[in-house]
């Protein structure tokens, strides 16, 4: 039973890290064209 308990807890742990790198990835991503779009506009006002 312990060791079931300790797989489980360590498929559990791993999905989590998984997704949080993935959601941090995309969120980079966002922020980055989020960035680069205020950059763009501002950049084209003032060129």
């Amino acid at each position: 039973m312990g060791e079931f308990q300790l797989l489980i807890t360590t498929i559990l742990l791993t999905y989590l890290v998984e997704a949080a790198n993935r959601f941090a990835a995309s969120g980079k991503v966002l922020i980055k064209g989020l960035f680069l779009s205020m950059g763009g506009s501002s950049m084209g006002v003032s060129e």
